[in-house]
């Protein structure tokens, strides 16, 4: 996979996060979470959903980028080998 290709896939994938946030943002947090009593039996399982979340979408982002930074770097050392040879 080229290097443009793989960063059209990270742009991609963060709109598509950014929206994923926008959604946890506008519908979980501002609308469902004022809803769910705080000492009911779902309160520990929405405490962590608030406190997760946001980091799964984080560490997605972090990951996606790092697989285009890696593939970049490999792409170049394989085009720098060819020429060697």
């Amino acid at each position: 996979m080229s290097t443009f290709q793989r960063i059209g896939v990270a742009m991609f994938s963060t709109i598509s996060l950014m929206i994923g946030g926008l959604i946890y943002n506008e519908v979980f947090v501002a609308a469902l979470l004022p809803v769910v009593p705080t000492s009911g039996p779902f309160s520990t399982p929405i405490t962590w959903l608030e406190n997760l979340v946001p980091l799964i979408l984080v560490m997605l982002l972090l990951v996606v980028w790092a697989w285009v930074v890696i593939g970049a770097v490999e792409d170049e050392k394989t085009v720098r080998r060819s020429r060697i040879r």
